[in-house]
């Protein structure tokens, strides 16, 4: 089952791939996104779409698996429908999981889970990790075009239904949505996993979950239970490090952090436990 399209569908949520083109749509209700290419990222450059080599490798009638191979790595995506137990309903949700492996150790930068090749129609509202901003075309017609990155939960609201982008609190390697905003349409979106990293062997993304409800709250509360419950945990350790914001945020010095790593440096226990000192003036976004 090499080549050709494959298709999967469950209460008007659905996937489809053409592993001859690479491309990808999922549709949720009106929700279309079309046009999608999935990747990975090395040192060397940047894979995906049809520059990698894609076969189908596995279909069931609640999902399928796909495999990109090019320059010695293989980026498998899996592409899993469930129902969701939300405000005692049940609500249709498409689970997309990847992961990049190589027969020997690789440089990776960022697995690309999926990025838009098209513009999107922007829905009326779009959630941005901390905020709201109006996106339809009636609204940002006269606007400047708006860049946006969203961590864990992201959400295009339309009429009374609300399409959830969703990674999981605990993950392995930092994962967001992002895309731009202009003129009632969003364009280069993607939902990307940020490695940036040496000697690997295999690399898993955080799974990306996505939904369409009318129950937007509920659904809310629903992923805070998931959370909660330890879904997406990772046993990847965890480097030892001393981040200079939890002690003087946005006041800190070159002498003040010399002066730590002198600390550190001659303290028995924390000279052997402390593996990273990090420089951190804040961010924003």
């Amino acid at each position: 089952m090499a080549a050709g399209t494959v298709a999967i569908d469950l209460g008007g949520l659905g996937a489809t791939f053409d592993a001859g083109t690479g491309k990808f749509g999922i549709r949720a209700g009106d929700f279309r996104l079309e046009e999608l290419c999935a990747g990975f990222e090395t040192s060397a450059g940047k894979l995906s779409g049809p520059r990698l080599a894609w076969e189908i490798l596995q279909k069931r009638p609640d999902g399928f698996r796909v495999r990109g191979s090019a320059a010695g790595l293989a980026l498998w995506l899996d592409f899993a429908l469930l129902r969701r137990d939300v405000a005692g309903a049940a609500l249709p949700a498409l689970d997309v999981s990847a992961r990049v492996t190589g027969a020997k150790p690789f440089s990776l930068e960022r697995i690309i889970i999926m990025e838009s090749a098209a513009s999107i129609l922007a829905p009326g509202w779009i959630y941005i990790h901390d905020r709201t901003i109006m996106g339809d075309a009636g609204t940002m017609g006269t606007q400047e075009a708006r860049s946006f990155q969203s961590w864990h939960v992201h959400a295009w609201t339309d009429g009374d239904r609300t399409l959830f982008f969703s990674f999981p609190l605990r993950q392995s390697f930092p994962s967001h949505v992002a895309g731009r905003i202009e003129l009632g349409r969003i364009r280069e979106f993607s939902a990307v996993c940020g490695v940036q990293m040496d000697g690997l062997d295999e690399v898993q993304a955080p799974t990306l979950s996505l939904a369409a409800t009318s129950a937007p709250h509920e659904f809310i509360e629903h992923y805070g239970d998931m959370q909660r419950a330890g879904r997406g945990r990772t046993d990847m350790r965890r480097p030892i490090a001393w981040n200079s914001w939890d002690y003087a945020l946005g006041t800190v010095s070159e002498k003040y952090v010399l002066d730590h790593l002198d600390f550190i440096d001659n303290d028995p226990v924390l000279g052997e436990a402390v593996e990273y000192i990090v420089v951190d003036g804040g961010w924003a976004h």
